[in-house]
């Protein structure tokens, strides 16, 4: 009895919302929300609905606006800087065996700090992003200036001020003694942008990649000149 009463409620409920829509000639959007249905075999159904319509409206003074319309052209060298990007995206991070800490390298250093002959702070096998002012938990500004330029096996060493983040509340605004010995560098390593490049993303020749990457940034071009002219007319 349950199951055939509420395939009843549910089929009078679609037939009668059915009805209601083309009766008030209403255009809906998305799905309905249904409120209190009394649902009774003896009396009349009776529900709330809640819709959003088709707005009605007339538009006026849209005739004359102005519309700039942007020249859509990739150029070569927009593919070549995407295809760069794209490389580096699949750089493998190499040791240096020789040669000298770069803005753009990892270093594996040591690091001690001293206070009035005191060691503060002693830690080993410290990565370092050179981009980054943190090492281990010593915050240190221009890092990138003091290590560029280190050699492997070579230590730094310079005066700086421990600020309230310095781990060790005792030595926090007292002047210390820093010393970086750079243990081992790392540094990204681009693969060489040609054919056996362009067959790791299913493509026979570098060639045939470079044109599906123009075409690519063409259709992202469109879509930007589409939210453009969008723009100019809504004034927004």
């Amino acid at each position: 009895k349950k199951h055939i009463e509420e395939e009843v409620k549910q089929n009078l409920i679609t037939n009668s919302y059915q009805q209601a829509i083309e009766e008030n000639k209403l255009t809906p959007l998305g799905m309905p929300e249904f409120g209190d249905i009394n649902f009774d075999l003896t009396k009349p159904l009776n529900y709330d609905i809640t819709l959003e319509v088709k707005p009605d409206f007339e538009t006026k003074d849209y005739k004359g606006i102005e519309i700039k319309k942007g020249e859509i052209k990739i150029s070569d060298k927009l593919v070549n800087d995407e295809l760069k990007l794209i490389g580096r995206q699949k750089s493998t991070l190499q040791a240096v065996k020789s040669g000298q800490v770069k803005k753009e390298d990892i270093v594996i250093c040591g690091l001690k700090v001293e206070v009035d002959g005191e060691v503060a702070l002693l830690e080993e096998d410290l990565e370092v992003n050179m981009s980054s002012q943190i090492i281990g938990s010593l915050k240190v500004p221009d890092l990138e200036k003091t290590l560029v330029g280190t050699k492997s096996g070579q230590s730094t060493s310079f005066e700086i001020k421990l600020d309230g983040d310095f781990p060790d509340k005792k030595f926090i605004g007292k002047d210390a003694n820093v010393t970086i010995k750079v243990n081992d560098i790392k540094r990204f390593a681009t693969p060489k942008i040609d054919d056996e490049f362009a067959k790791q993303f299913d493509f026979d020749s570098l060639d045939e990649f470079k044109d599906k990457i123009k075409q690519n940034l063409e259709v992202m071009a469109k879509i930007g000149e589409k939210k453009n002219i969008i723009k100019q007319i809504s004034g927004k």
